[in-house]
């Protein structure tokens, strides 16, 4: 599966949350993990991960992207904000 993406200024690298994906996602990502239980902040979220560039949890529902930040770690992304800025990399 590819799992490189272009914009018109970078190159990342994205797995999108799924709901049942959770280790496919941490090979990309290692501080990645399915919630046990709902969020109080967020009932939809069921997974979170360390973003960057602050070291911050943040909540990840189904279908947000999990996505290499260009200056280090991760960061989250809406499946709608991902498409809009991103295509994938088609290698020959």
């Amino acid at each position: 599966m590819n799992d490189t993406y272009a914009s018109r200024h970078t190159h990342v690298r994205g797995r999108q949350w799924l709901g049942d994906n959770d280790a496919h996602v941490r090979e990309l990502c290692p501080d990645f993990w399915r919630l046990d239980e709902p969020s109080d902040d967020d009932p939809d979220a069921t997974a979170q991960l360390l973003a960057a560039p602050h070291s911050t949890w943040v909540l990840v529902r189904e279908s947000d992207w999990v996505v290499t930040h260009p200056g280090g770690g991760y960061v989250r992304m809406t499946d709608e904000q991902f498409v809009a800025a991103y295509e994938p990399v088609v290698t020959p």
